[in-house]
Parts: C-alpha cells; sequence; structure tokens
C-alpha cells in the first residue's frame, strides 16, 4: 500500500520542504493510527544492582512493574545514569563506589526487554551520572572532570566535550567541589541541560543535530543560578533536572551533609524565575533509611512524562513520587521499599509496537539531503517513540548501499535502493510488543531531488 501523504508531495514539489523538515511524513505509523505507545519509567537502584521498568498509564500517571524487577541484580553494580538511544537500546551507567569519583565503571548497553550482552559495554574510562542521547550518540556529564562528553553508542569513540570551568569561569575546577549531575537532552536533541551540584548552576547548550555531536564551536553557558534550600551554606546538592512540555524547568536540591534534613522540588522559567516549589514534609534522618513514609525525602533524579502531563521524582522515602506540574503531590507509589534502597538516575523512555502483524513502508530519501545515511527508525518510528522490539535484517539491497547492523542505517554515496525487515517473534522476557514483522522499501536518490522514483517504478 502506498502512502498517499508522501505521494501528494510527490506532485507538489514546492511543498517538498516537508520532506526535509519532517523526514518522518512518509511513514504509515505516523500518519494513521498503527501504533501502540507506551511511556515507561525507568529506575535505577544503586544499593539494589538493579534497574525498575514501569508503564505508566496515560490517564491517571500511575505506574505498573514491568518484570521482577526489569534488571535483576548480577549485571550492573551500582546502576546510576539510564537513557534510550534512536533504536529504544537502553545505557545504564555503573559507578563502582558511592560517591567516589576515582571508581568509574562502564556504560552498558541493555535492550529493552531487559538483555544485556557484555560484548555490547561502553569503554568505561569516564563516569556519568545522567545521560542524554540524538540518535547514536550519547552525551553524558563527567563528574570526574567537570564536562559533558560525547561518544558513540556502537565503538564507544570520543566525540567531544564542553568544559563547565569555561562556562563558569571559576578557575580551575575541582572535581570533588564541583560536580555536574543532572543532565538532560529534551524534545528534538538541539539542547542540553545540565545542573552542577556544589555550585547550583543550571547549564544549557547546543548539540549539532546533523551530525549527532557537539557543534564546531560548542560551549556550555549558565542559564541561571539556584538559590541554596534549607539551613548549611554550601550544604545542598543540585540534583536532577527536567524539563516539561512547556519549557520550564525543573531541579532537585538535596542536603549533602549527612542529615538530608531538607529535599525540595523547584520549577522555574527558562529566565530563571522561581515558579512553585514543594519541601519534603518527611525530613527524615536517617541515613540511607527507606521506610515507606510519605514524602520524596532524599529525592535524586526527576523526569516528566508527556503522555500524562507529570512529574515523576526518584527518593528513599517511596522509590517514586508524582506530582502535577505546578508540584502539588499527586501520589506516593510504594515499590521496592526496601531498606537502604537507593533510587538515582530516572528516565521517561516512550516506547512503541506496531498494531499491524505485517505492514509495508515505502521511503524515498534525497541523497544529499541526508547527508548519504538514514536511520532506519526515522521511517518506521511512531509519533510517540521507538519501535525498540525486533531485529532488522537486510533482504536486498543496490551495490553502494551500505547497513550498518549496530546503528541500524543505510549510507550511500550513489543513488540507490534496498528492501529491509523489522521483525519479533514476541517471545522475548519482558517483550511489550507481539509477533510482527515491517518490511520497508528505501530508495535514496540522487542529485535531483525533486524527481523522486518510486520503488519498482
Amino acid at each position: 500500500m502506498r502512502n498517499y501523504a508522501f505521494l501528494l508531495l510527490r506532485r507538489l514539489p514546492s511543498l517538498l520542504v516537508l520532506l526535509v523538515l519532517f523526514p518522518w511524513a512518509t511513514s504509515p505509523l505516523r500518519a494513521q493510527s498503527s501504533c501502540s505507545c507506551t511511556d515507561y519509567i525507568y529506575l535505577n537502584d544503586e544499593e539494589g544492582d538493579l534497574v525498575h521498568k514501569f508503564a505508566v498509564d496515560p490517564t491517571t500517571g500511575a505506574l505498573t512493574e514491568i518484570g521482577n524487577p526489569w534488571l535483576p541484580p548480577g549485571t550492573v553494580q551500582n546502576p546510576h545514569g539510564i537513557v534510550s538511544d534512536i533504536n529504544g537500546d537502553i545505557f545504564v551507567g555503573q559507578l563502582n563506589g558511592f560517591d567516589n569519583q576515582a571508581l568509574m565503571g562502564p556504560i552498558f548497553r541493555v535492550d529493552c526487554s531487559g538483555q544485556a550482552e557484555e560484548t555490547d559495554v561502553l569503554p568505561g574510562e569516564n563516569f556519568g551520572y545522567n545521560f542524554g542521547t540524538v540518535g547514536s550518540t550519547l552525551y553524558f556529564a563527567d563528574g570526574n572532570r567537570a564536562e559533558i562528553e560525547a561518544y558513540s553508542t556502537c565503538d564507544g569513540s570520543f566525540l567531544g566535550s564542553i568544559d563547565l570551568e569555561s562556562a563558569l569561569n571559576a578557575g580551575v575546577f575541582d572535581p570533588f567541589d564541583s560536580d555536574p549531575w543532572g543532565f538532560t537532552v529534551p524534545g528534538d536533541g538541539s539542547a542540553w541541560y545540565a545542573t552542577e551540584r556544589f555550585t547550583g548552576g543550571v547549564f544549557t547548550g547546543t548539540t549539532d543535530t546533523s551530525q549527532y555531536t557537539f557543534p564546531p564551536t560548542a560551549s556550555g553557558s549558565v542559564l541561571f543560578q539556584v538559590p541554596e534550600a534549607g539551613a548549611g551554606a554550601a550544604a545542598q546538592g543540585l540534583m536532577g533536572i527536567t524539563l516539561d512540555g512547556d519549557g520550564d524547568i525543573f531541579v532537585v536540591l538535596n542536603n549533602l551533609a549527612g542529615s538530608f534534613d531538607s529535599t525540595v522540588i523547584r520549577k522555574y522559567s527558562p529566565d530563571g524565575t522561581l515558579l512553585a516549589e514543594v519541601v519534603d514534609t518527611d525530613q527524615n534522618p536517617g541515613g540511607n533509611q527507606n521506610d515507606g513514609e510519605q514524602g520524596f525525602w532524599g529525592a535524586r533524579g526527576i523526569t516528566y512524562s508527556a503522555m500524562s502531563d507529570l512529574i515523576y521524582v526518584g527518593n528513599r522515602d517511596n522509590c517514586v513520587t508524582v506530582f502535577s506540574t505546578d508540584l502539588v503531590e499527586q501520589v506516593a507509589l510504594n515499590v521496592n521499599n526496601a531498606t537502604d534502597s537507593r533510587p538515582k538516575g530516572i528516565a521517561l523512555l516512550a516506547e512503541c509496537c506496531p498494531l499491524d502483524d505485517e505492514l509495508t513502508i515505502d521511503a524515498e530519501r534525497c541523497l544529499v539531503q541526508v547527508g548519504g545515511e538514514v536511520f532506519l527508525q526515522d521511517l518506521i518510528r511512531c509519533e510517540g517513540g521507538p519501535i525498540c522490539e525486533g531485529e532488522w535484517t537486510v533482504v536486498e539491497q543496490d551495490t553502494g548501499l551500505s547497513f550498518d547492523e549496530c546503528e541500524n542505517t543505510v549510507s550511500a554515496g550513489v543513488a540507490g535502493c534496498g528492501t529491509y525487515t523489522l521483525s519479533a517473534d514476541g517471545t522475548a522476557p519482558n517483550a511489550q510488543c507481539g509477533e510482527f514483522l515491517i518490511t520497508l522499501n528505501l530508495c535514496l536518490t540522487g542529485s535531483d531531488c525533486g524527481n523522486f522514483p518510486w520503488p519498482g517504478e
């Protein structure tokens, strides 16, 4: 079945710019109701060496756990940062020691069903509290170097970095006094946001979405400074950060002096105006003890679900606490209230399943306009997120086209066509999709981008 939205563009060359700006327009998974998409909350428990996965109810915001847990102990020690890439693969950071920046662990690649392989471990020369991705590039806050760094998710190669010291203009960075913790790459991936734990700075900068790395003139800047919360100078820790659908910024402040007598969630406008604040009512001074009381004592990570329009905070009182975007506490979700649990990184990752058992998509791209490379996920991606289950297979492709089985990209120096399939049998552990087969017929045209040939013509 041909995609009639695409045929309209083909017959109206003056509208071709829409195809460049919105390359997903040729996918019937976006154009029709052919997907089932779900927001999932992923939460790292550093003490239990495990990762939780919760499905978010789009109406109530309630969480239903997937697996028991999704990633059990034995795979990653002290998991910290967590994020997914364009293909829906999950990356989990390992910290080999609590708050000890001299002990740095690797970053693991895990598929969305919770299967990790040693061969997929990224090099562990650095250490990231929290991550962000654009395409197949992994960005993270490097607490050991006070930098935002970018690496390839496939071969672990270093792609670039931004020195937050120059952004603060504060001389030499002492990693134990100045330490980026929170990090996020929201929306279209064109900008990143980070928090600096001890100076209270909220930073921002840009990525290069055409190359999926930092632009040549990349630098970070201080967006605004967060004032201290509670009593005690230099005792407050600026931790997690997230943005809601309006672009407002939410941050977590936590007392790091050992008593944990103050935990605060704040909402700021992009210019640093304080819009709302909620203070933990538990005031638990009990070290790492997770007592199951109401509150959000010891909060660290924070994330936002556009589907439910709610804020989710990982903490030591109730594992996850949910807020509306005006920071009125909604409900405390008592999950895994075990002694000494330590929730850290939390992420909202959307994942989708095709509703049809079999589906064929015809897509064309101008070779020049895509820079010679196309992510196959971009051509089938649902509006809500990636289809993360299944494996890609090359059925056939013209000479000159090359398929990268890690990035799931097709690249070419000359025009050509190929056929690729994404299939799953629905039997993987914790699988959310049933059996499906997506056939993608892709043609990369030459320089005449105003006259696209239809596959098979």
